[in-house]
């Protein structure tokens, strides 16, 4: 749309890699990202996570996109990063898990709802980005807002003059979305900016609604068992296919190791070279001499 996107500090800082430009939440880099990739192709995505996006629109959509410029409902957002706590597999969002009338009975059960999830992204690339979501937490944008010792990761979001800000997290077991910020801003977006809340000069998704996340989860989450994530599988990367293209898609496999051998032993090093002998050598008298041919006939008899 002919805009210039800039990260929040004005700064720029050269190549980052998606690990660090999602922990550091970089704007640019995103913004470069879904250029690559695709606007119409990511909304997509983002649909099959969960969210309840308006259409795409080839005019007005652009790689602000990215940067959170179409509305989202809290639900949807944390039913879309639930994806990736649950292995890439999506269950539809149940805000209410059981109905009882005055008498106790079942109107509505919700309970195994989680039951019917279906996959929409590979359990590998969920894996990954959890992974990767964990470090906002740790040393990101929301540093200090985890659960102590129980694993969860996350991601800020911020909206334009501070508009907007979100905090969207997740466990094992739980994904919630905090959201602050004016249902409609219209035209007057800067003048919807919050500024000097509970003693916070600007809010930003790190601030106020990632400690609201903080304190929320560790009350819901009393008492439940800590689990861990999924160990994610290693990320290939472009050079490893660039090897495996020269080798002719030949691909060695994992290192292997002898086979068959007792073990402790016993083991020789320093092997003693072997030691050749020199041939001998000896003096002769050769006597030449001319024998005659000798021819032999044989008659068989049948």
């Amino acid at each position: 749309d002919g805009k210039t996107v800039n990260n929040v500090e004005g700064e720029g800082a050269g190549p980052w890699d998606l690990r660090t430009a999602t922990v550091k939440s970089v704007n640019a880099v995103f913004a470069r990202l879904i250029d690559d990739v695709g606007v119409e192709q990511a909304e997509e995505m983002a649909r099959r996570l969960g969210a309840n996006l308006a259409p795409y629109d080839s005019v007005n959509d652009g790689v602000s996109v990215a940067l959170g410029v179409k509305d989202i409902r809290p639900l949807d957002m944390a039913s879309a990063f639930g994806v990736f706590a649950n292995h890439g597999k999506r269950a539809e969002p149940t805000p209410v898990i059981e109905v009882t009338d005055a008498t106790g009975k079942v109107i509505l059960d919700n309970s195994k709802a989680a039951d019917n999830a279906k996959p929409v992204i590979a359990d590998v690339i969920a894996d990954n980005v959890t992974d990767v979501l964990r470090g906002v937490l740790t040393s990101g944008t929301a540093a200090g807002k985890g659960l102590g010792d129980r694993p969860a990761a996350g991601k800020t979001g911020t909206g334009e003059f501070a508009s907007n800000a979100w905090f969207v997290g997740f466990t094992p077991t739980l994904s919630t979305a905090v959201w602050m910020g004016h249902l409609d801003c219209g035209a007057a977006i800067r003048e919807c900016g919050m500024y000097g809340i509970n003693g916070v000069r600007e809010v930003f998704g790190g601030t106020i609604p990632a400690s609201t996340w903080q304190h929320f989860m560790k009350r819901a989450l009393d008492g439940v068992p800590v689990t861990e994530f999924s160990q994610p599988a290693p990320i290939q990367t472009f050079a490893d296919a660039a090897r495996r293209a020269a080798r002719n898609g030949f691909d060695p496999g994992p290192r292997r190791y002898p086979a068959g051998t007792p073990d402790g032993g016993p083991y020789q090093f320093d092997v003693t070279p072997p030691d050749a002998s020199a041939p001998t050598t000896s003096t002769s008298t050769t006597t030449t001499s001319t024998t005659l041919p000798t021819t032999t006939t044989t008659i068989i008899a049948n």
